[in-house]
Order: structure tokens, then sequence, then C-alpha cells
């Protein structure tokens, strides 16, 4: 696992955050996947918390960030629940911006795709890229989970930023990079 200074992550939130024109809208969306256990749960849960309080600093309405997590047996976090969620932004114009941050694990699909894993059959990265296609908004993806890497290849396209916490493969463990990033974001 990489170990990112602080100075280095301040710099990357801040260049990302100042090098987008003034935008009509400003939207994220914070997914917490799959936890394995409470305290890798209270962990993502912290830092989904400072992403969103981060991106609220920086002018985003409260409101305009929406943080997806499983609260109790009967809520969670699903594939269809997430591109439920991306299909409300398809609103966005090209003017907006729009963020999405996933938190958790990622592995393989049965057919080798990256996949996000949630409730049920996992969040592909094509499917990702299909549902964030349909939004015109200019795009900031942060896919801080284990083997994240592998996303950005198929995420980037000319109107999204892809970041990965990993390398493309062989990062099974939870990164540290979120907890970093979140940090950083908020105190600059």
């Amino acid at each position: 696992m990489q170990v990112y200074s602080k100075k280095l992550l301040a710099w990357w939130a801040c260049w990302l955050i100042s090098s987008v024109p003034l935008l009509s809208s400003q939207n994220a969306l914070i997914v917490i996947g799959t936890t394995g256990g409470p305290s890798v749960a209270t962990d993502l849960t912290g830092a989904a918390q400072n992403i969103h309080d981060g991106l609220v600093q920086r002018g985003f309405a409260p409101d305009a960030v929406e943080v997806l997590k499983g609260q109790t047996a009967d809520d969670k976090v699903t594939a269809d629940r997430i591109l439920q969620s991306l299909k409300k932004r398809q609103m966005l114009a090209t003017t907006d911006e729009f963020w999405v941050i996933l938190l958790g694990f990622s592995g393989r699909s049965e057919e080798g795709t990256p996949a996000f894993q949630v409730s049920g059959p996992r969040l592909t990265a094509s499917d990702l890229k299909s549902a964030l296609d349909a939004i015109p908004a200019r795009q900031f993806v942060l896919v801080g989970t284990s083997d994240s890497g592998s996303f950005v290849p198929i995420l980037l396209s000319k109107n999204r930023s892809v970041l990965a916490a990993t390398r493309e493969e062989g990062e099974i463990d939870l990164p540290r990079f979120p907890d970093a990033w979140a940090a950083a974001l908020k105190e600059n």
C-alpha cells in the first residue's frame, strides 16, 4: 500500500477543486459498500462524513451531497440503488459538477470486470460507466476501495476525472488513501 503525504493530498484536493470554474450546480454521491465488519463500517462512515463536510465547506449545498449507506438489514446498498441514485443526476447540465466517491471493497465480477462490492450483485465498472455516461455534468470520481486502480481505464472520459486509491491489481486491503484525502479536503 502506498503512503501519500498530506502535502501532496492537500495540493491535489485544492487543485481539483480550484481547477473547475464556478459552476451553476455542484452535486455529489458518496457510497459506502459492504464493509465486512463493524469497525470497518465505523471507519468508512467517518470517512464519508469527513468527505461530506469537506465538500460542504467548499460550497456544496448540504442537501446536494448524498451519502448512501446501509443503515439496517432492510436498508442495504445495492447496485440497483446506486444506479437509481445516478439516474436522478441525468438532469444535471454540462456546466454542472458531479462527484462520485466509492468507499469499501472492490473485486472482480465472474467475467473479470472490476466490481464494487455491495449487497446482492456487485456494481461493475462497466455498469457504473454506462450510468455516468448518461450524466452530462463534469464528473470527478474517487474510487476509494481495494483493487480500485482497475476502474480507471474503464471510467476515464473527456468530461470525467478518475482517482483510484490503489494500483490496478493486487491491492486487496482496504486503502488508507480515502481517510487522508478527506482530511486534506477539510484542511485546505
